[in-house]
């Protein structure tokens, strides 16, 4: 078979059929794009699923971040505890509310927040007060790749130290930390709901809570600062942060497939960590036992003597997308020359920044899909001398 009949294996692909297509059409047929009664059931529906008292859509996960934090009134002078490998959509979030995002060292095998490189942190901030006048106020966890972060330690350590604790559950909808649910251990807890997550709505995010009070400031918030009350009075000064009706639509069709979803994307990494066996040189993903994950994604390691750049080139030639893991924050010009924001040394999180590698992981992949990215990626020969072709 030519390369060029074999199906495009892209990092991931919605998962729609015709019910998504439907849903849509009513939204469009009623006129009524915005402000109705599906992001409403939407909003019900994830509460239920994360088992929280309250959602609150909003219209990307990045929104929901920066909302959890105006709400909480961080801003100027205060720091934001964030792991240094992830989207910097997190960092990004902290940095617009005017606070300074501090960044921690990542676990090797989890990608997460390191509970170490952390308490070491807050000893520093808290402490010693030797930080000048910037106040450590919040952890923000990410639980990278769907794959949770230590939470027990570190909701211990915001406990101890009074510091605010919020999820950025944005890749995290279906997993699970000793059977516990993630997205239920901080004061709110944010979801994406972007293409590259468990269910999509093309964008949009949700923040949780059980936090009454909290939920109507944010409600407040993502409406220009109208509270959802008779009158709509001005309480704040907000943005437009709505989550539409056309969103909401898909959001409510993607929730009734989520438990299929969820156990498709498992069989797939099943059959992943099978037949990636024989690529010795590619460490695989493996949760320790007590984290449920949702594989949002299939991120490994590759050996420190292997080109990334010309195994994704390789790859890319076969048709199957691949892609670093993640990034480095610190290394990003907009954070490489704030120094303010550079607390520590990043070594684990600078190596992932360099060797990890995301591969195709979606529920519309099936065993001869698995079979054919095993066998890519063990020709992609990694040790290519460095004027050797990929389209060799």
């Amino acid at each position: 078979m030519s390369v060029i009949s074999m199906k495009r294996l892209k990092i991931v692909e919605p998962w729609f059929d015709d019910t998504e297509g439907k849903a849509v059409a009513e939204v469009l047929a009623s006129g009524q794009l915005v402000q109705s009664n599906r992001v409403e059931e939407f909003e019900r529906l994830f509460a239920i699923e994360t088992g929280m008292e309250y959602a609150v859509m909003v219209s990307s996960g990045t929104a929901a971040l920066h909302l959890v934090m105006l709400a909480h009134g961080i801003g100027t002078g205060d720091a934001v505890a964030v792991p240094d490998f992830t989207f910097v959509a997190t960092a990004n979030a902290v940095a617009l509310t005017g606070a300074t995002p501090v960044f921690v060292d990542v676990d090797p095998d989890t990608y997460n927040m390191d509970v170490e490189a952390l308490s070491r942190l807050i000893e520093r901030m808290v402490g010693s007060h030797n930080q000048g006048s910037l106040r450590l106020r919040m952890i923000m966890p990410v639980h990278q790749f769907g794959l949770p972060a230590d939470m027990e330690s570190i909701a211990a350590l915001a406990k101890a130290h009074d510091l605010l604790l919020i999820e950025d559950a944005a890749c995290a909808l279906g997993s699970r930390y000793r059977s516990r649910r993630i997205g239920t251990w901080g004061v709110a807890s944010c979801f994406s709901f972007h293409p590259r997550k468990v269910i999509t709505t093309g964008e949009g995010g949700a923040v949780v809570t059980n936090d009454a009070k909290l939920a109507d400031r944010l409600r407040a918030l993502r409406g220009h600062g109208f509270a959802v009350q008779p009158g709509h009075p001005l309480v704040a000064k907000g943005l437009n942060y709505r989550m539409t009706e056309i969103q909401a639509a898909l959001g409510i069709m993607q929730m009734r497939k989520l438990p299929e979803i969820l156990r498709r994307r498992k069989k797939v990494a099943e059959l992943m960590h099978q037949y990636l066996g024989e690529v010795t040189w590619f460490k695989r993903p493996v949760p320790p036992p007590e984290l449920a994950m949702n594989w949002q994604s299939y991120v490994g390691i590759i050996e420190s003597d292997v080109d990334r750049n010309r195994i994704i080139a390789y790859l890319n030639t076969r048709n199957i997308e691949a892609r670093p893991g993640a990034t480095a924050i610190h290394l990003l010009e907009a954070y490489r020359s704030d120094s303010i924001s550079q607390f520590g040394s990043y070594p684990t999180a600078s190596m992932l920044d360099a060797k990890s590698l995301a591969l195709p992981l979606h529920p519309g992949m099936d065993e001869d899909d698995v079979r054919r990215v095993a066998k890519e990626l063990r020709n992609s020969s990694p040790s290519w001398a460095p004027d050797q072709d990929v389209q060799r």
